[in-house]
């Protein structure tokens, strides 16, 4: 067919100065809030609370640092399933893959999750987001064992450490001295005259 290939960017460790907590502390929390809510076990398939809740970062949606993935979360065990690095493609590379080893995360291939994810949670009532999760992933959990509401990996990425509300700021403040620039370049071409017709928002964007 002539249906292009799925992105495959190289997936990096997000630094701990720049996350503020490590991933093995947010698995800790993961698990103590889905027991809050009655569940041993998530099936997680939203793209930023995975990149989150592992501190990596992708690249293969443009413009969001994010990587497709699945993780399969238990009281006794993370799994992510993802693209490794090979057959001309980049993915998970071997620094990554430490990474993951070092805070007890199992590595598995993106497209073994249907296959290997039931077993994960199999006979533990498992939490499902169903605004992030597809029928698929649904079907995966026999009904009697689902727990339907909203991901804790959401609330607790939303709830900012010192370390990411640093870098906001700094963020904030990088941005806001590229619209500076980009004000004052445009206020310069439209004084020009012609000049002002042949702005675009494509070509100002650029």
């Amino acid at each position: 067919t002539n249906r292009p290939e799925d992105p495959c960017g190289p997936i990096e460790v997000h630094p701990l100065e720049f996350a503020g907590e490590g991933v093995e502390a947010k698995l800790r929390r993961l698990r103590g809030a889905l027991g809050e809510l009655g569940a041993q076990a998530t099936l997680i398939s939203a793209l930023d609370q995975i990149a989150w809740l592992f501190n990596l970062r992708g690249s293969d949606i443009e413009c969001n640092p994010v990587f497709f993935a699945y993780a399969a979360i238990s009281e006794d065990s993370a799994v992510l399933f993802v693209r490794p690095v090979g057959e001309g493609k980049a993915g998970l590379g071997d620094a990554a893959a430490a990474h993951l080893r070092a805070a007890g995360v199992a590595v598995r291939p993106y497209g073994a999750f249907f296959a290997e994810a039931p077993a994960v949670v199999a006979g533990r009532r498992t939490l499902l987001d169903l605004p992030t999760c597809s029928l698929a992933v649904l079907a995966l959990v026999p009904q009697e064992l689902r727990v339907v509401g909203a991901s804790p990996a959401e609330d607790l990425k939303a709830a900012k450490n010192q370390a990411e509300i640093e870098g906001l700021r700094r963020a904030s403040q990088r941005d806001s001295a590229a619209l500076c620039e980009f004000f004052a370049s445009l206020e310069e071409r439209l004084a020009g005259g012609g000049a002002a017709g042949e702005i675009t928002e494509v070509g100002a964007a650029e």
